[in-house]
C-alpha cells in the first residue's frame, strides 16, 4: 500500500504515516489507560478532546516538543497542520484533559504563530537533534538541516501550547 501524502497551507506535501508508525502512536495511550503515563515523562501527553462533529470524547497521545517546568507549559505540533483531527476539534471546542508526567490538569491553550512554530522547532532541533532528524525524515521535510525547509514547514504545521488553567479564573 503507498504511502499517500497530503496537502497542506502553501502546498506542503507531508506523507501520512504507514500502518506501523500509527500503531506504535497508539502505545503511549494505552501506557496511560494503565496508569503508567509517567513512565513517558513529559515527552509524550495525553489530549482529550471533543469531535467537533459527533461530539464525542477522544484521546490522542502526542509528541511534546518543548516542556517548561516553571509554567507546566507543554507545546506540541500538528505536523499536519490543520488536517489534523485533534487539532480541527480544539478548534472548535477547547481540550479537555491533558495527561502529562504523571499527572492531569484542565488545560489553558494557545496557538502559536508561524514565527512561534519556526522558533520551537530551532529549538527542538538543537536540544533533541536525532529525533528531530528522524522526524525531518519521517516528515521528507528537511527541517532539522535546513532552515529554509523549517521556515517552510512552521508555515504549514501548527504548534499549541497548553498549560493547566489558572486557579485565580472564575
Amino acid at each position: 500500500m503507498k504511502n499517500e501524502a497530503t496537502q497542506d497551507g502553501d502546498g506542503t506535501l507531508l506523507p501520512r504515516p504507514n500502518r506501523l508508525i500509527l500503531v506504535s502512536l497508539k502505545a503511549p495511550r494505552i501506557l496511560y489507560h494503565l496508569n503508567l503515563g509517567r513512565i513517558l515523562g513529559h515527552r509524550i501527553l495525553l489530549l482529550t478532546h471533543k469531535g467537533r462533529k459527533s461530539g464525542l470524547i477522544h484521546q490522542t497521545p502526542l509528541e511534546v516538543v518543548r516542556y517548561d517546568s516553571k509554567t507546566e507549559t507543554s507545546v506540541v505540533i500538528s505536523a499536519w497542520g490543520t488536517k489534523s483531527d485533534w487539532y480541527r476539534n480544539i478548534q472548535k471546542t477547547p481540550a479537555l484533559q491533558i495527561q502529562t508526567g504523571g499527572g492531569r490538569f484542565v488545560p489553558e491553550q494557545r496557538f502559536l504563530t508561524t514565527d512561534e512554530t519556526e522558533h520551537e522547532l530551532e529549538r527542538y532541533v538543537a536540544h533533541h537533534g536525532p529525533s528531530a532528524k528522524m522526524l525531518s525524515r519521517l516528515f521528507g521535510v528537511n527541517f532539522a538541516e535546513d532552515p529554509e525547509a523549517r521556515r517552510k514547514f512552521a508555515k504549514s504545521a501548527r504548534m499549541v501550547a497548553f498549560r493547566p488553567k489558572s486557579q485565580t479564573e472564575p
